[in-house]
């Protein structure tokens, strides 16, 4: 006997969904640092271009607030330096910028040029991304690479945030766990901090170096940043030309002021 089940309907399973292995994940893009840090150095520059100078809490609030960029600029130099495909351009972009930034910088703080009163932040910026090239050059000795990299740095005391800095885009950009590198950042931050809390101390302005713990509000937004592929953007360059643009145009205000 034949049964006929051609019409018979077949029974619906439920529809499973199953979860999606992709979290969702939050963060800080690369371009919203690069607004933080141009917006903290902004203020900085044009807050001692209108302030009165005079009252040095005004003066250092706005270092204060300026001082949010120097962390957030060493490490998006680094994240830079790391992503690019090829040196020479970069070392080429990296000597123009200093040069530029020089001009803006001694017009901003003297009103005139000079080359004997030092230089702008980019010499340290440079100098820190020279010392992560050497970390990784495989034709030289440890020893050597090492002295190498404490001579960079050394050099970077010509520039404005001093040595510090290079060592600083030299821990972010020199691969080491991001933790790793928050705590070799706050032990050197720590020790600048400490030195000029006693030089300021022995100068009778112990406050003068307070402004230096406005860095340590850039330890969170560095540690949200999304680390993607995707995230950098294909003018990603064109931020560093950001340092001598607002410098340059609050020394034309503090001029023409």
């Amino acid at each position: 006997m034949s049964i006929d089940i051609s019409n018979r309907s077949r029974p619906q399973g439920r529809k499973v969904i199953l979860p999606s292995n992709k979290k969702k994940t939050g963060g800080i893009s690369f371009m919203m640092l690069v607004i933080i840090a141009a917006a903290a150095f902004g203020i900085r520059c044009f807050g001692q271009t209108f302030s009165n100078v005079t009252n040095i809490w005004i003066y250092e609030l706005v270092n204060f607030i300026g001082q949010i960029a120097v962390p957030i600029a060493c490490f998006l130099a680094a994240k830079l330096y790391n992503s690019a495909k090829q040196i020479k351009p970069l070392f080429i972009m990296g000597i123009a910028l200093i040069v530029v930034s020089h001009v803006a910088f001694v017009f901003f703080y003297h009103g005139k040029f000079t080359l004997l009163q030092g230089t702008s932040f980019a010499l340290p910026v440079f100098l820190g991304c020279a010392a992560v090239f050497v970390r990784y050059l495989t034709s030289l000795d440890e020893t050597i690479k090492t002295v190498m990299i404490f001579l960079l740095c050394l050099l970077a005391w010509f520039g404005s945030g001093g040595s510090v800095c290079a060592v600083w885009v030299f821990i972010f950009g020199c691969g080491i766990d991001k933790r790793m590198q928050m705590k070799f950042f706050l032990i050197s931050w720590a020790v600048m901090f400490v030195i000029g809390i006693i030089y300021g101390i022995i100068e009778g302005a112990w406050y003068s170096e307070l402004y230096r713990i406005g860095a340590l509000l850039a330890v969170p937004l560095i540690m949200r940043f999304k680390e993607d592929k995707n995230n950098y953007p294909t003018a990603r360059y064109a931020w560093a030309w950001l340092y001598p643009v607002i410098m340059g145009a609050a020394a034309v205000v503090q001029i023409i002021k």
